[in-house]
């Protein structure tokens, strides 16, 4: 299956070939996409490739299709309990199905990161955005 370059191309990212890419300083703070949800609306910046953002969540989480990543991001924290972690940043977990468990992190600068627990992360992402 083909994993979605949506947010390297429109971040202008290199992937590094390891579970992380190269963002541009100068654009790490661009808005990617937003992402509107019942508990308020909350941007999903280019990030740093690395550990938050679009880039980050798209490469390491292998995000196959941006509107399968945004339906289960919504999904997520409409219907999961916001538990806040340290520095501000509050998370959310959904089980969608036996073995697949999905987190997302949000803080101050809108959505961190987004992710299934492991193993196939591609149909992980689908199944969640379909059930």
């Amino acid at each position: 299956m083909a994993k979605s370059t949506d947010a390297l191309q429109a971040c202008g990212a290199v992937d590094m070939g390891n579970l992380t890419a190269k963002v541009p300083d100068d654009v790490q703070d661009k808005v990617f996409m937003m992402l509107d949800t019942p508990k308020g609306r909350f941007p999903i910046k280019c990030g740093n490739g690395i550990t938050s953002g679009a880039v980050h969540i798209e490469v390491k989480h292998g995000v196959p299709d941006w509107g399968d990543a945004l339906s289960c991001i919504k999904k997520v924290i409409s219907r999961a309990p916001e538990k806040a972690s340290g520095s501000g940043k509050a998370n959310y977990q959904l089980t969608i199905a036996p073995g697949n468990v999905f987190t997302v992190v949000r803080g101050s600068i809108g959505i961190i990161t987004a992710y299934p627990s492991g193993g196939d992360l591609e149909n992980k992402w689908r199944q969640c955005s379909v059930s």
